[in-house]
């Protein structure tokens, strides 16, 4: 999973900043305890792990690498039984206004890999996927 760290650093980015602050981080599960538990506490225990010291290792960890390039080439490699979610929740999309009004749809443009999902708001605040 991919999880936003802009406030989880200390200090923490400015409210101004702009760009990627992400994380990787993941829940592990085998198939009978997805069945049988709660999948969404596995994934809020993974994501209330990225304190500012995980996310200083995570950075010393890329440091380290001589070649960066090598760890980006298999971030996209998604087994069959992967999922990947993101959370466009918080972002004010419909609170843009170019000038013409505010926009009436907004979306992904396209998804590279099978089971990916975007949850986002919609303009009367419900929630489309």
């Amino acid at each position: 999973m991919t999880a936003d760290v802009r406030r989880r650093l200390r200090p923490p980015l400015t409210e101004g900043y702009v760009g990627n602050a992400i994380i990787l981080t993941v829940a592990v599960a085998k198939m009978a305890e997805v069945v049988d538990d709660i999948p969404a506490a596995r994934i809020r225990a993974a994501i209330m792990k990225l304190n500012d010291d995980y996310i200083g290792s995570a950075l010393d960890f890329l440091e380290m690498q001589e070649d960066q390039r090598r760890l980006s080439r298999s971030a996209g490699n998604f087994s069959a039984t992967d999922l990947s979610v993101t959370s466009w929740m918080q972002l004010p999309f419909y609170d843009v206004d170019f000038g013409w009004g505010p926009a009436e749809f907004m979306g992904a443009a396209a998804f590279y890999y099978a089971r990916q999902c975007c949850v986002m708001n919609t303009p009367d605040g419900g929630v489309k996927y």
